[in-house]
């Protein structure tokens, strides 16, 4: 997959920002997404608020101005580049060198001669950006998003699963921002109650550093970072688009991966977070009303400017089968697109979201939820890797076997796993011991109980060794 960058334009000549934007398809293996603003005042809001890759001036209009301006941006986004864009005649003519070491003190770290021609461009961006960042400086992080066009369809208890896995894999590298801001709920699925959240961060946005940003998370047990969601309407309202996507671009700098839960709506907070957005995952369920509506929210969320190779799709399952149910080759058809990935319904996400433990944790990942959440945080993980996004196939409908076999695993490894929770919490050697021996039995039981066949018994799980069970005579 193409790396992904974000540039600014400040410069009240629009033939500037035309230029770059003629110049920069012609550069292989990367995507730019350019802004322009022609105010230098708010030219300058906008890049500290953003903490974008790149920003372009003019040198004529900004040479009595530029060491401020460049202060300005770097105090608060150090790892933007700064770049002056430059005519022959004006550097040549009553200009002399000096005005280049006094731009190079200001933080400007690259020149661009107009008009722009994509050789030099690409040489100023393979200096200040690509090799940058492949030796390990500059922004670096994926940022990615789960949006929906209505709630209740399981949309967080993916993005949350999704984070978890990630963190698990790569702790303290994971941030999970809970942007719903009217209904957020990750911190209950969660379990924490910090005592700051986004809220937090976006009143500091003005001097927020990846140092506080950091001080201003909850860390979970399994590694993960979280900004929970304003705790009440009053708060949200303290929120605005600016300040998120000021948390966001700080964000990037700060983690690996920034997984943002949306509220599921179109407004300025959203358009912000999709604008900063790598990859965005819209996330639907098999019911007729949603699937009839997501196509047009689909052409929305393209016609914000998310490019079609940076959408996904994912088909959530949050009830158990029912009659008229749709298949992923249905919700697919009706989409006109492909699912990219399908997330099957599992009870014991229920219980998980009352204990505040996610159930990923312990999913197996060979088969149901497990495999599918692994599967999709495998793709994220690619992007920060720059390995390009896995190849991955449509989701196909499961046959009655498939399903009634992945019921039954789930059941040995459910009770499997809720004596090993009963050994654990044990406190004598005796009691471990008969949760010990309840244990085994229950997987023996399990396996006996199958819908009148055989079931296979290396699916069961010994909670005390981790070993699949085999019963009793066996080959070994």
């Amino acid at each position: 997959m193409d790396k992904s960058y974000h540039l600014l334009v400040i410069s009240s000549d629009p033939g500037l920002a035309a230029e770059l934007e003629d110049a920069l398809p012609s550069i292989p293996g990367v995507r730019f997404t350019v802004q322009s603003e022609t105010d230098l005042r708010r030219g300058v809001e906008l890049a500290r608020d953003r903490a974008l890759d790149l920003v372009v001036l003019r040198l004529e209009e900004s040479e009595s101005r530029l060491p401020e301006i460049a202060d300005a941006i770097k105090r608060d986004s150090p790892g933007t580049h700064i770049v002056a864009a430059y005519t022959e005649d004006f550097l040549h003519g009553e200009h002399s060198p000096a005005l280049i070491i006094q731009s190079m003190r200001a933080h400007v770290t690259d020149f661009l001669r107009r008009p722009v021609s994509p050789s030099e461009l690409a040489g100023v961006l393979d200096r200040q950006l690509i090799n940058a960042r492949s030796g390990g400086s500059g922004v670096d992080g994926a940022v990615v998003s789960f949006i929906s066009n209505k709630g209740g369809i399981g949309k967080t208890s993916v993005s949350l699963s999704t984070a978890v896995l990630l963190a698990k894999w790569h702790p303290d590298r994971v941030l999970l921002i809970d942007a719903s801001l009217q209904l957020g709920i990750c911190g209950s699925m969660l379990d924490v109650e910090p005592a700051t959240g986004l809220v937090d961060a976006c009143r500091e946005a003005f001097r927020l550093d990846t140092t506080l940003l950091r001080n201003l998370t909850a860390r979970t047990k399994s590694g993960l970072r979280v900004l929970t969601a304003p705790r009440d309407a009053i708060q949200a309202a303290q929120v605005d688009e600016a300040a998120v996507a000021r948390v966001i671009g700080i964000a990037r700098r700060a983690f690996d991966y920034v997984i943002v839960d949306t509220f599921p709506a179109v407004d300025a907070v959203s358009m912000a977070i999709l604008d900063l957005t790598d990859q965005a995952y819209v996330v639907t369920s098999d019911l007729v009303p949603i699937v009839q509506s997501m196509p047009a929210y689909i052409d929305v969320v393209l016609g914000l400017g998310v490019p079609e190779d940076r959408l996904r799709v994912v088909l959530n399952q949050p009830y158990p089968n029912f009659s008229g149910r749709l298949g992923a080759d249905v919700v697919a058809e009706r989409l006109g697109r492909d699912i990219d990935h399908a997330i099957p319904y599992s009870r014991r996400l229920l219980a998980a979201a009352n204990l505040g433990r996610p159930y990923v944790l312990n999913a197996p990942s060979w088969f149901g939820f497990g495999k599918a959440v692994k599967k999709l945080a495998l793709e994220i993980e690619n992007l920060h890797d720059g390995e390009g996004a896995l190849e991955i196939e449509p989701a196909r409908p499961r046959s009655r076997a498939e399903r009634r076999e992945d019921r039954h695993t789930e059941r040995v490894n459910g009770k499997a796993a809720a004596a090993a929770e009963a050994e654990e919490a044990a406190d004598t050697p005796r009691r471990r011991a008969a949760a010990r021996t309840t244990a085994r039995k229950a997987a023996r039981s399990a396996a006996a109980s199958s819908a009148g066949r055989a079931r296979p018994t290396d699916r069961m799980i010994d909670p005390l060794t981790g070993e699949p069970v085999r019963e009793e005579g066996s080959a070994s």
